[in-house]
């Protein structure tokens, strides 16, 4: 990866996190990309040229997470670490992706998302 798409990758990763925050604290309908654009630090334009609309950041950005997570604990799951502690970090992850991720907006974005590609992510994920 070159410069240019290390620094698009970091920036769309700080609309991500962003977006997530607010998302998790007013919901998708209640969050406008000017405040996720004023979180992250990037011009509104950016968003809707990285991710396109709204929802298309909400689903882009579950994706990431979930994936991420799960990237995650399969590492820990192919892991030398001992019974106990894997365990101990398994409990430790879930912790901290339930405080990143509300479950009332993971919740909502499942059940109101009609996206196709969403809906199969969701049941291949599970």
């Amino acid at each position: 990866m070159n410069g240019y798409e290390r620094r698009t990758e970091k920036k769309k990763n700080r609309i991500r996190h962003s977006a997530l925050e607010l998302f998790s604290v007013y919901g998708v309908d209640k969050t406008s990309i000017a405040k996720i654009a004023e979180k992250a630090g990037v011009a509104p334009a950016t968003i809707y040229n990285y991710f396109g609309t709204k929802e298309d950041l909400a689903k882009d950005t579950l994706i990431y997470f979930i994936e991420q997570k799960w990237t995650s604990l399969k590492k820990m799951l192919e892991s030398d670490l001992p019974f106990p502690k894997l365990i101990e970090e398994i409990i430790f992850t879930r912790e901290e992706m339930a405080d990143q991720i509300n479950l009332d907006l993971l919740n909502e974005l499942i059940n109101t998302n009609t996206d196709l590609e969403m809906k199969r992510f969701i049941d291949d994920f599970y």
